[in-house]
Formats: C-alpha cells, structure tokens, sequence
C-alpha cells in the first residue's frame, strides 16, 4: 500500500469533471454545427468528434480507476475510504456518459446533419 502522501486526490475526482465537460464540448459543437451550418455537421466530422469526447472521458475513467486501486485495503482510514468512494463514483459517471456520448455518436451516423 503506498503512503496517503503519495496518492494524488486529483485523480479521483478527474471522471467526474472530464466526463461532464467532454460530454458538454461535444454536445455544444455538434448543436452548434448543426445550427450554423448543418452540411458542416457531416458524419466523420461529428464521428471524430465523439471519438475524441469518448478518448477524454477514457482518460478521466483511467485516473479514477488508479486513484480509486490506490485507495483500496485503506479501510481503517476515513480519508482513504471517503477518497475511494469519490473515485468509485467518477468510475461510473464515466460510463454514464460514455453511454451517452456513444447514443450521440450512433444517432450522427444514423441521421444526415441536416435531417437533426
């Protein structure tokens, strides 16, 4: 087990705010292509674009699951489990909106820019 000290908290928390940003960047820029221009909307762009919400949000998952393997068999300190528990939720959120960056990415390859 490694020390507290050398457990960045950071990580735990990085799901839970990579997530929802990647998510909103996402859903704003496809809203925004869609708005102002639907032919620039076109399929791979829109593709593209979740695929790089999808890879930071990836990442997010990747921290919060080290933070949360780093703070596990701590049970006797609240810090550490209350730092587990964090890093648990932003594990999950992670995958909620993985989902739903993948139904956003499935339904811009299912229906043209302009049709949105």
């Amino acid at each position: 087990m490694k020390p507290q000290a050398t457990i960045p908290t950071w990580r735990a928390w990085a799901g839970l705010t990579f997530s929802p940003l990647a998510w909103a960047a996402y859903h704003q820029a496809g809203s925004d292509l869609d708005f102002a221009k639907c032919q620039w909307a076109a399929t791979p762009l829109m593709v593209l674009l979740g695929v790089a919400a999808l890879a930071v949000i990836g990442l997010g998952a990747i921290l919060s699951y080290g933070a949360w393997r780093a703070a596990g068999g701590a049970l006797d300190r609240k810090e550490a489990l209350s730092g587990r528990f964090v890093a648990a939720i932003s594990l999950l959120a992670s995958g909620l909106f993985a989902l739903a960056v993948g139904f956003q990415v499935a339904a811009s390859a299912i229906v043209p820019g302009c049709f949105r």
